[in-house]
Order: C-alpha cells, then structure tokens, then sequence
C-alpha cells in the first residue's frame, strides 16, 4: 500500500506531463527535451511553437536620396527672322496649342510631338511623321471636327483645322503652317530660362543676299553688317558669320546659305512639365537596379508616392550610377522642383522562394544553420539564401512546402 502511495505523489507532484522523459547528462542535474508547442529545446533555447514552410518573394530594399527634376530639358531654338516680341515667362507651363514666343508679333505656337523642323506644313506636302503628329494635335485640340484621321497624310480637314488654330492665334487664317511658325516637343513644357530678350533681334543665317558671290553669307548686326567672311571691323570672322536680322517685310524662315542646314538661334529653356526623379545609386546596389522595377518615393511632406526606374546610366568609373523614377501620379507642377525626396527600392531578390520566418533558424549537428521538424523532432541541415523582413530562404533534403518545423523566438509580422 506505502508503494502504491508512493507512486501517486510521485505523478502529482510531476504535474502529470506528458512529455518523454527527461535524460541524465554527463554532469549533475537534467536537460529537458523539446516540445511541439512551448517549452525548451534540447539546448535549453525556448520553443514558442511551430511554423510552415511556405514559398515567398523576398526582397532587401534600400533607400537613397534623390532629387525631383522636370524631364526631357531642351533648348527651344527660333528659325525665323526678325525681332522678338514676346516670350513665355520663366515657370508658366506652356501647352500644346499655346505661345512659346513670338517673332514681329507673329506666335511661334507649341504642338505635341518629337518632329524636327524640316519643312513647312502645307497641303502640297507628302505624307510624313510630321503631318500626323499634326493631325494629331488639332484632334486633341478640337481643331479636327470635320473630321480628321489621325495619320501622316495631309486632308481637306487638315486645312480647315489649321485655319481653326490660326483664328485662335489671332493669325492670317492661310490653312498652312510656314517653317518655324510650330516647335514640337513632348507634352506640356514649363519655361526654366530665358535665352534672349523681349526687343532683341532673333536670326538665322538666309540665303545669300543678291548679288553677292555664291557661298557668302550676309550678316546684319545691332550696329553694323558683315558680308563674305569679313567681321566688318578690319578682322576675319572666325568662324565664317552664320546669321542676318530680319527683314522689312516680317519674319521669315532662313537656313544656312552654304549647307541648307537650319542654324536655330536659341530663345528658351524648357523641360517637359512631368516631374522625374534623379539619383546615384551606389554600385553595391546597382545590380538589382532595372528598368521598369518599381520603387517608392518619400516626398518632403512625407507622402509617399509610387513609381517605376525608367532609365539606368551605365559608368565605367566612379563609384555610382545615374537611375531616373518616373512617377506613377503627377505633382505640382514647380513647387517642387529639385527638392530632395528619399527613393526605396529593391536591390536584391528572390521570387517563389521556399522559406521560413528567420525564429525557425536553429544550429545543427555539425554546428551549421538547420530547422527542426515539429513532428518527428529531426534535425534538418539547410542551406540559406537571402534574408528580407524577417524571413529566410531555405534549401536543403527534406525542406519542402508545409512542412512544420519548431520556431524559437517572436516571428515577423505581416
């Protein structure tokens, strides 16, 4: 009967569990074994439970400084002759269909587009990329009511919709557009400068005045003229004079006499009004870096906005490289000009990665990194790979989706 007794206080007091138990060590004292849902391992290390094996993107991001600017900057180039009369004021946004500036007060309007001053726009002319994009832009600008197809080939209605964006312009309603009278480039334009002045003579270089020799240029100055080379003051003009004033009778085209090339005279800096964002990437970063590979963009007002790399420079020397983050929304058009804003982005990654919450990360046998199955206690080796918020990609014989393994501290979140 005492042993009976004996036995009962010997299960009460060992609080009935049901665990294995315990083991004898080389010393004094026990150590306990694991458990599948809390207690400790056989290092003593706590168990808080048991996690599975899942496939997972992971990514290492990290976050740089950068600047907003306004994309595509170009130089806007007058091909007529004749005095200015007016430009757009530095920071207006000019639209397609407005001003840029204006030439014996004939406007020099902006349209929508990448084609290069080639020709004057008239009916008598052959089908070009030109022509569509004006057709394309007296669509957008309501011009094109008759109506237009938006292709490279001139129509009636083309005409009528640029007898339309005269009268708007308060022009000659003539249905063609003369060489230099339309500047294309892409999309709305903020004015950063102001290359010359209200008042001030704009000039290219024309034709050869009559009777002067073949391949000489004729140039008129503020003060005096220069004919054949010469700079009129005693001296050769080096190089040989390209420009002439304008003439009496209001502006027109002029080209170089000896080449036909344009020589454009320079009259406004502008940069298309979508704002971009610039950085140097450091080149421990740089190999993650691609074209079309999300980011976010930290504003100075802490806003946060989403974009996409749409340009990755390449360096043969220093230790960064130019990336550009086009924005998925528009911003204020000028209030943050070249303010510093912070970029997140992925610099390394892995999809469909098998991997586990780093807490499930436990020392092996031969003392490299291992999971423990919940179920069978089993020490599993595995290879690690790359490590992202709070979780690691594994491989390894045995690792596979599902699988329950012990974790051993507070896992991540989210």
């Amino acid at each position: 009967m005492l042993v009976v007794v004996a036995i009962v206080l010997y299960l009460l007091l060992s609080g009935g569990s049901s665990r294995p138990s315990a083991k004898a060590g080389s010393g004094t004292g026990t150590t306990t074994t694991r458990t599948t849902t809390t207690g400790t391992t056989t290092t003593g290390i706590p168990v808080t439970g048991t996690v599975t094996v899942r496939r997972r993107d992971l990514e290492v991001t990290s976050t740089v400084e950068g600047r907003l600017v306004y994309a595509h900057p170009t130089t806007v180039l007058d091909y007529l002759s004749g005095r200015i009369t007016a430009l757009a004021p530095v920071g207006q946004v000019v639209e397609a269909g407005q001003m840029l500036f204006s030439i014996d007060h004939t406007p020099v309007v902006l349209l929508s587009g990448s084609a290069a001053a080639s020709r004057a726009l008239t009916p008598a002319d052959s089908p070009g990329p030109d022509i569509y994009e004006l057709n394309a832009n007296l669509v957008a600008l309501g011009y094109g009511g008759d109506p237009i197809v938006v292709n490279d080939i001139w129509q009636p209605a083309t005409t009528l919709g640029v007898e339309r964006l005269q009268a708007h312009l308060g022009e000659a309603q003539t249905g063609e557009l003369p060489l230099g009278y339309a500047v294309f480039l892409p999309g709305p334009q903020i004015v950063e400068a102001q290359d010359a002045a209200v008042g001030g003579y704009a000039a290219a270089a024309s034709a050869p005045e009559p009777g002067s020799a073949p391949g000489t240029t004729t140039v008129v100055g503020s003060d005096y003229q220069v004919t054949s080379g010469s700079d009129g003051r005693g001296g050769s003009a080096q190089p040989p004079p390209t420009y002439v004033s304008y003439p009496s009778a209001g502006p027109r085209y002029v080209g170089d006499a000896s080449t036909g090339q344009t020589q454009g005279i320079p009259v406004l800096s502008t940069a298309s009004a979508k704002l971009l964002v610039s950085a140097e990437l450091p080149r421990r970063l740089s190999s993650g870096a691609k074209v079309g590979q999300p980011a976010t963009v930290t504003l100075p007002d802490g806003s946060v906005r989403p974009g996409k790399i749409s340009a990755v420079g390449t360096v043969t020397t220093g230790s960064t490289i130019p990336v550009t983050i086009t924005l998925s929304t528009s911003l204020a058009k000028t209030a943050l000009d070249h303010a510093v804003v912070h970029i997140r982005l992925a610099t390394r990654e892995t999809r469909d990665a098998l991997s586990v919450p780093t807490s499930a990360l436990t020392r092996g046998a031969g003392g490299g990194p291992a999971l423990r199955a919940a179920r069978s206690g089993k020490l599993l080796p595995v290879r690690t790979g790359i490590i992202a918020g709070g979780y690691v990609a594994v491989s390894g014989p045995g690792i596979h989706p599902g699988l329950a393994v012990e974790e051993f501290g507070k896992r991540p979140t989210g």
